[in-house]
C-alpha cells in the first residue's frame, strides 16, 4: 500500500500504471481523467481494492516467470525513479 508521500509524489511524474491511460487502451482510466489526476484536480481512485491487492500481490510471480522464459533477471526497486535532467 502506498503512503500519502508516495501518492503525492506520483502526481509529478508519469508511472507505469499511467501508461495505458496516456496511449488511450485503458478501460479503467481516459486520458482526461490522467490529466486531472496529475493536476491535483481529481483524487485519485481509492488504492484500497482487491485488484490493486492481487495485482502487487502477483508481481513477484510475473517477475519470476519472466525470468524463466527470457533468462533476464528484474532487479525490483522499491523506490521513484527521476531522471536527473527532467523531473517530470
Amino acid at each position: 500500500m502506498l503512503t500519502a508521500e508516495q501518492l503525492e509524489a506520483r502526481k509529478a511524474g508519469i508511472g507505469g500504471s499511467d501508461v495505458a491511460s496516456i496511449l488511450g487502451l485503458s478501460p479503467w482510466k481516459s486520458q482526461y481523467q490522467l490529466y486531472l489526476e496529475k493536476r491535483g484536480e481529481l483524487d485519485e481512485p481509492v488504492l484500497d481494492s482487491d485488484l490493486v491487492h492481487f495485482g502487487s500481490l502477483l508481481e513477484g510471480v510475473v517477475s519470476d516467470e519472466y525470468t524463466t522464459r527470457t533468462g533476464e533477471k528484474l532487479e525490483r526497486r522499491n523506490k521513484m525513479l527521476i531522471h536527473p535532467k527532467y523531473p517530470f
